[in-house]
């Protein structure tokens, strides 16, 4: 026999009112007792008193069954193994792809220099090859078979920098696309990879490019290093940007109280120039020294 189980505490509610079973009024939280609300309104839910107390009973299965239904179309109970992803479990459960919070496995795009930098299953998977022939090779973190990255690597914010900088004159022999905020899996990813010896970290010169660098800090710690050559002092007078810094000012603070070189660097490129500097501008490097 299957193990079932509800789907949320909503499912389980509802599972047990129609069931037969009462549930006293005061476990009801404002906000289920909302989301019941309509079940109420349609006469499927009365309260009723019990001793001191009230409880909620089901007096119309057929209209309760019904509401069930609308929240849960595939039912209130699921197998404790579901095979589906989990964005479709969400869907077929939830009519809501969004519900049980985000994918089950990223992609990540990579690109590779030296195939001793990309493995998979402990074998060459002539990365550089594919990186020249395609720009770049995709893999997925979360499947069965996990690559492993060695030896000097990047992290790039922006895709046109993580396609057009000249990574291989940095001495980086692959170079890992993230967009925003890396994201725990790949964090962890990275911190099951030891055979890596350093990982340069490039995002905009900017308050949330820099919390960014020292929330990736705390995780891989000395091997971190922040990719800020020279030249940016020069790119921040030329092509700096007020609102960088302006829409991010809360954040200033906290960055003003950080020990660390880079950070103190940057910060104070940003108190002088009032902005800060997208990291695309490294490409135009050329004009502005």
């Amino acid at each position: 026999m299957t193990n079932l189980k509800p789907l949320d505490p909503l499912a389980k509610l509802l599972h047990r009112l129609l069931e037969g079973e009462s549930a006293p009024l005061s476990a009801l939280s404002a906000l289920t007792h909302k989301r019941l609300q309509a079940a109420f309104d349609a006469g499927a839910l009365q309260i009723q008193r019990s001793g001191a107390g009230k409880t909620v009973v089901c007096v119309n299965q057929a209209i309760l069954r019904s509401f069930a239904t609308n929240l849960y179309p595939n039912g209130l109970l699921v197998e404790d193994a579901v095979l589906t992803g989990t964005r479709t479990g969400a869907l077929t459960h939830f009519r809501d792809t969004k519900a049980m919070g985000g994918l089950d496995f990223e992609l990540a795009h990579v690109r590779v220099f030296d195939d001793a930098a990309f493995t998979c299953d402990g074998h060459d998977a002539d990365a550089a090859r594919q990186t020249q022939q395609r720009g770049c090779i995709s893999v997925v973190l979360g499947g069965e078979y996990e690559p492993q990255l060695a030896g000097s690597i990047a992290l790039v914010e922006g895709p046109e920098l993580f396609m057009r900088y000249d990574w291989v004159a940095e001495k980086v022999a692959a170079v890992v696309l993230y967009s925003g905020r890396i994201s725990e899996r790949m964090l962890a990813w990275l911190g099951r990879c030891p055979a890596i010896t350093a990982v340069r970290h490039c995002a905009d010169y900017d308050p949330v490019g820099l919390c960014e660098y020292l929330r990736v800090r705390e995780r891989l710690a000395e091997k971190l290093v922040p990719h800020a050559p020279p030249v940016v002092d020069a790119l921040f007078r030329q092509y700096s940007k007020p609102g960088l810094l302006q829409d991010n000012a809360a954040l200033m603070p906290r960055l003003c109280r950080s020990n660390d070189p880079y950070v103190r660097r940057i910060v104070g490129l940003m108190q002088t120039y009032g902005a800060g500097l997208e990291h695309e501008a490294l490409l135009a490097a050329p004009a502005a020294v």
